[in-house]
């Protein structure tokens, strides 16, 4: 038995050393390729799964079905690395370089199938299913930097009369689309693009109801849909400008800008529980018509408010910035001031502080008359005791009186009431601006790691009714300074109402 047990042990070890040997050629041209890619791609993209190169029947250059293999190129600029595969000349995936996730791993909007995107041509009898089409690259290189300074383009050919072309900035989210296709001019076609999307944020619940697909109709209006907590499907009877795949920091989006997107349906499953990787599925459904070039545009990239303003028509609404008159106090007081003292004050902590301090100086005028009117009213007191001793009880004539006796002293009883009212649209405009502003993600302060989301220095694993699973300090301590104030407040009042 041992004689036997050496005999095998033997033959395995020799038909290893010739497999080793057959394939150390092969094996010393994937290190150097490897090595290749590591050189070009920067230190954030090495973490990234390799594609899989896949073997499909697929319409070859001639036409004909025929098995051909998958092949990608990958576009490397200062802000994306976006690669695209031969089948379909669609986007695979797509890298945010100075970006990571919550645990520091490289962020992709678009990985690993997590993105479908595709286009169908109807074109009687003979429907074209772009992935069915193997397109032929204009360049031959399997990565394109354009991290040097340069700009670039890449073209995608198939003797179906279609040219798919990409053009890419050394910078910025942008992505320049275009399909020519002079023979099929206008003939219908459906963009079908799904999308899951990934856990990125630490706060996954709130995250969660900040995704869902937001659009730009032809009449200007903007919306959203599937930011609620169940699945839903809606046709739009509008046409729309563009359509993105939304997340609360993260969009994917694409805009027409040869036409409209024709009453687009869409779709929203969300994840379930378990699922530790995903937060929702959204999937965007719909119809265009293809002249013989059509341009489109590609963003890819944060949803920050300063970017988003610069892309396209509405595009900016992607960041929430609250309701009506709330919005119009962030956009035109609490941003500006913002990113003022981002310019001088690298901490963004400090920022909070600052900007708040520079809010309360700016209501300081409001507030210094209604605390001036209140000490008026209080060297009043006397005279009001007596007018209520005068009119002996009688209140219509007590009132009477007594604004009277306001009137002649110059004091209002709304005073006081003027800076809370004004300071309320500003505390609602901040309590929509901090949590949607991205510039606060992944920023530290004191304790908190994250001033985009809660401090959970305190947790623990079962979730406790009313209160969760995790312990803010923040919370604490506005709940302590809230309640002191109302406490120091009232002592004045009482102590205003009492006089001299």
């Amino acid at each position: 038995m041992e004689k036997n047990q050496t005999i095998g042990l033997v033959i395995i070890s020799a038909m290893m050393m010739l497999y080793l040997w057959t394939n150390k050629d092969k094996q010393e041209e994937l290190d150097a390729e490897k090595a290749t890619q590591t050189e070009l791609v920067k230190s954030t993209s090495n973490k990234s799964t390799e594609e899989t190169p896949a073997i499909e029947q697929v319409e070859d250059s001639s036409g004909t079905n025929t098995t051909v293999q998958e092949s990608f190129t990958k576009i490397i600029t200062n802000d994306l690395i976006v690669t695209i595969s031969n089948f379909g000349a669609t986007v695979e995936s797509v890298q945010l370089t100075k970006f990571t996730t919550h645990d520091s791993l490289p962020l992709f909007v678009a990985k690993d199938g997590s993105s479908t995107f595709n286009i169908k041509v109807l074109n009687g009898n003979d429907n074209i299913d772009y992935k069915s089409i193997a397109f032929t690259p204009s360049n031959k290189n399997e990565i394109i930097d354009l991290t040097k300074g340069e700009n670039g383009s890449i073209s995608f050919t198939s003797d179906k009369g279609i040219t798919v072309n990409y053009s890419f900035q050394n910078e910025g989210y942008e992505v320049g689309y275009s399909i020519e296709s002079p023979t099929l001019s206008g003939k219908s076609a459906i963009l079908d693009w799904s999308y899951e999307h990934q856990i990125v944020e630490d706060n996954v619940e709130y995250s969660r109801t900040r995704t869902g697909v937001s659009y730009y109709t032809t009449e200007g209006d903007f919306d959203r849909f599937g930011e609620g907590g169940s699945n839903e499907n809606e046709t739009l009877e509008e046409d729309v400008k563009w359509l993105a795949h939304k997340q609360r920091f993260f969009l994917s989006a694409i805009i027409n800008e040869s036409g409209s997107f024709q009453k687009p349906k869409l779709g929203m499953t969300v994840a379930d529980d378990e699922d530790l990787s995903t937060l929702k599925h959204t999937t965007i459904n719909t119809d265009f018509t293809l002249a013989a070039t059509n341009n489109f545009k590609l963003y890819f990239g944060p949803n920050d408010y300063n970017i988003t303003k610069n892309v396209t028509d509405g595009f900016k609404k992607n960041v929430y910035l609250g309701w009506g008159p709330f919005a119009l106090v962030n956009r035109w007081l609490v941003i500006p001031i913002f990113h003022f003292l981002e310019g001088i004050i690298s901490n963004y902590g400090l920022i909070i502080l600052c900007l708040v301090i520079l809010i309360k100086m700016l209501l300081f005028p409001i507030a210094y008359k209604s605390y001036l009117s209140m000490a008026k009213m209080k060297e009043l007191k006397p005279e009001i005791d007596e007018i209520k001793e005068r009119t002996g009880g009688d209140q219509a004539k007590t009132q009477q009186e007594t604004m009277k006796l306001y009137s002649k002293a110059g004091v209002s009883p709304l005073s006081g009431c003027i800076p809370m009212v004004l300071q309320m649209p500003i505390l609602f405009a901040l309590f929509n601006f901090f949590p949607n502003s991205i510039e606060l993600r992944h920023q530290p302060f004191l304790w908190a790691h994250d001033l985009s989301t809660y401090d959970n220095v305190i947790n623990w694993s079962t979730a406790i009714p009313f209160l969760g699973n995790h312990l803010s300090i923040f919370t604490v301590l506005m709940t302590i300074s809230t309640i002191a104030y109302t406490y120091y407040n009232n002592q004045i009042n009482s102590a205003s109402m009492q006089g001299p």
